[in-house]
């Protein structure tokens, strides 16, 4: 009897000690948006401090609205700059998405990016042709180089670097695996609208869903005309019918992608 009693004080014991599986959640502001990460675990693997680390390093490399960033220092002509592990897989990538577009991803569109006042001086320009096919003479991703020293060179001192379109989907990918370095096998990692999702929702045992929202929803509230069900994936997004900018004379509406071969935005 003695012993059964020790089997069953055992048992409680094992119980009790057990740590129970559940959602964290880590949510904040960088790179001018902000960011949402859950994940599974038995325990905080990650802290927020840890998270905002990383994000302030990247934003230290490539985000144009920091004066004291890798990317502003280059863009106002600095050569001497040596860049770092973010700079330069983002820098390599974009080549590489440029060579691969026939130049319809081009990262050195910044400066039209600028004029129409979609940049960090948010100050819009009213172009017109010559003044547009002026600035196009310093787009064009063949006209820059990274050189062996890890510095990089500019054909013209004028071409804006602008990682935007591809930074916060590297920042993604950099975040996740951190928390995949800690054991978490099971998270959701969003950035601005770059999503990366691993393993799934074990607790409620079903793959993780995102919402879309309705483009053409104009009243102000938000509504999802669709759910999308991720399992190690990854998504990249982007809303014109967010990101517009109305000309208040003409009613023009000028939206943020801008076509680096005709350097209008579409």
């Amino acid at each position: 009897m003695k012993k059964f009693y020790s089997v069953i004080i055992v048992i409680i014991l094992l119980f009790s000690c057990e740590k129970k599986t559940k959602f964290y959640t880590i949510q904040g502001e960088a790179q001018g948006s902000t960011y949402s990460i859950k994940y599974i675990s038995t325990d905080e693997k990650v802290t927020k401090n840890q998270i905002d680390s990383i994000l302030t390093a990247f934003d230290l490399s490539l985000s144009t609205y920091r004066t004291d960033s890798k990317i502003s220092k280059i863009n106002l002509g600095d050569s001497t700059i040596v860049i770092d592990t973010f700079f330069e897989e983002t820098f390599k990538a974009s080549n590489q998405l440029y060579k691969e577009t026939n130049g319809l991803f081009d990262p050195t569109v910044g400066v039209l990016v600028n004029a129409y006042g979609f940049g960090p001086n948010k100050t819009r320009k009213n172009l017109n042709q010559k003044q547009i096919d002026s600035l196009l003479t310093f787009v064009g991703f063949n006209k820059v180089r990274l050189n062996s020293n890890k510095t990089i060179t500019k054909k013209h001192k004028e071409t804006y670097f602008d990682f935007n379109a591809i930074a916060q989907g590297y920042a993604v990918d950099v975040v996740s695996d951190f928390l995949k370095s800690k054991g978490i096998e099971n998270l959701i990692v969003e950035i601005g609208g770059e999503i990366v999702a691993k393993g799934s929702n074990i607790i409620e045992n079903k793959n993780w869903t995102i919402g879309i929202d309705d483009p053409l929803q104009s009243n102000g509230k938000r509504r999802l005309v669709t759910k999308i069900k991720m399992k190690n994936l990854g998504m990249a997004t982007s809303g014109n019918y967010r990101k517009v900018i109305t000309d208040s004379i003409t009613g023009e509406k000028f939206v943020h992608t801008i076509n680096p071969k005709t350097g209008k935005p579409q």
